[in-house]
């Protein structure tokens, strides 16, 4: 299916079919989220349950509800809601069990855009990713290799997980060797910032796991939905020859289940603007290139992504005798100090 927008790598990779756009400078449309529908199908009520869980900092804010919208492009990765045909369908009841289907949509209070945040253009680090980071470092940002300290499991912890799961994993019933945090104590406090660390150093903060699944839960590959009888969810596959229980040995309470699953559904849904990843190559260089003259068209560069649409933009200037292009034309866009493209405030779209 075609988009009247580029797909980030992270849409690409993760197979979205439903995108959510946030409108808080209507008619600017700024990626919110997605999913895999064919993966995580998901009731509309569902959908709104789980969005709500994300964006749980947002207490105060209304309830919109979602709309199929149409989108069109005005610059180059800059895309704001179509002023001809802004909406396609009616508004998506809250409490609907129909499925959620594939498409493009903005949040609405009756036929006013919802202009407040929704979702996140950024995407938030895995477990593993987290643990790395705090490792290795980050560009800009020192190694803190010293707050992993906090995530040393004390033996007398070990031991009553022992007792209390007697050596069979929570999500298999498979035996297992391994017993992990729920949470990561180092990083409760950015969930919970009402705790402190200790209070994530506790054996209900553990599981046990088979061996098989102890990388895919440093990833966030799946989590336990505790309000919905805690059913166990996967957002990506799991190793093959793992059947699952119908329901875990939860282990732990459901307080440190109830964060995890936040921080899987944030990882997956959130980011995806493609703005946002490092461009390669860089949409200003392509500009240039093509005003240089003597380009192979034929390149694969130029066929998808933000080659196919510099192209086309750089096609729309050349028929409207706008196609002048110094380098210091940054198009819709400005490039903060992490490389990343932000829209530009001093255009408005047309």
């Amino acid at each position: 299916m075609s988009y009247p927008f580029v797909l980030s790598q992270r849409s690409i990779f993760q197979g979205r079919d439903m995108f959510l756009f946030c409108l808080l400078e209507y008619p600017i449309a700024i990626m919110g989220g997605g999913w895999n529908l064919k993966h995580n199908g998901m009731t509309i009520k569902t959908f709104y349950r789980w969005l709500d869980i994300i964006d749980d900092h947002y207490g105060d804010r209304p309830n919109f509800e979602l709309r199929k919208i149409n989108l069109k492009r005005v610059d180059l990765l800059r895309y704001v809601v179509d002023d001809t045909t802004p909406v396609d369908g009616p508004p998506l009841p809250r409490d609907s069990v129909d499925p959620l289907l594939p498409g493009v949509y903005g949040p609405f209070l009756g036929d006013r855009p919802y202009m407040g945040q929704v979702g996140h253009r950024d995407r938030r680090s895995t477990f593993l990713e987290r643990e790395m980071q705090a490792q290795n470092g980050v560009p800009g940002l020192p190694a803190e290799p010293f707050v992993l300290l906090h995530n040393e499991m004390s033996q007398d912890i070990v031991d009553a997980a022992t007792r209390r799961d007697q050596g069979v994993c929570c999500i298999t019933g498979r035996a297992a060797t391994r017993i992990v945090w729920v949470i990561p104590p180092y990083l409760g406090c950015e969930l919970d910032q009402q705790s402190g660390t200790l209070s994530f150093q506790t054996v209900e903060n553990t599981i046990t796991l088979c061996t098989e699944l102890t990388g895919p839960f440093a990833e966030n590959i799946f989590s336990v939905d505790v309000e919905d009888d805690s059913r166990i969810v996967t957002f990506q596959s799991l190793p093959k020859a793992l059947p699952l229980l119908p329901r875990p040995r939860l282990g732990a309470v459901a307080r440190f289940w109830n964060l995890h699953f936040k921080w899987t559904l944030d990882v997956h849904f959130t980011g995806g603007d493609v703005s946002l990843e490092p461009p390669d190559p860089h949409p200003v260089l392509l500009m240039e290139e093509l005003a240089e003259g003597d380009v192979d068209l034929t390149e694969p560069k130029w066929q998808s992504g933000a080659g196919a649409e510099v192209l086309e933009e750089y096609m729309m200037r050349q028929a409207s005798g706008s196609v002048e292009f110094d380098g210091d034309d940054a198009g819709a866009f400005d490039e903060d100090d992490d490389g990343h493209l932000t829209p530009n405030s001093d255009q408005s779209p047309s």
